[in-house]
């Protein structure tokens, strides 16, 4: 999303409007830049991890519908400290 922001697009000035807002950035907009950074990494034929999405029903319906059924799922149950420097 802050790549949209710097981009300074419309779609960028909608998602800095409802962080500014303190407002959840609407589903549609959300799932829309999802899929396109998932089929971006798909035609590079990379593999990819989601954190932090699906969040909503409906966010969970849409990667239903493009295919994208999970097939692992990790469980940190460690300090955001522990987990920062697990993944660096």
């Amino acid at each position: 999303m802050n790549k949209e922001i710097s981009k300074k697009t419309d779609l960028g000035k909608t998602i800095e409007e409802c962080f500014h807002k303190l407002n959840y950035v609407p589903d549609e907009i959300v799932i829309d830049l999802v899929k396109r950074h998932l089929s971006a990494l798909d035609k590079d034929k990379k593999s990819f991890v989601l954190e932090g999405f699906p969040k909503t029903r409906t966010q969970g319906l849409s990667l239903q519908r493009e295919g994208i059924i999970p097939d692992t799922f990790l469980l940190l149950n460690l300090p955001d400290d522990e987990i920062v420097n697990c993944v660096q």
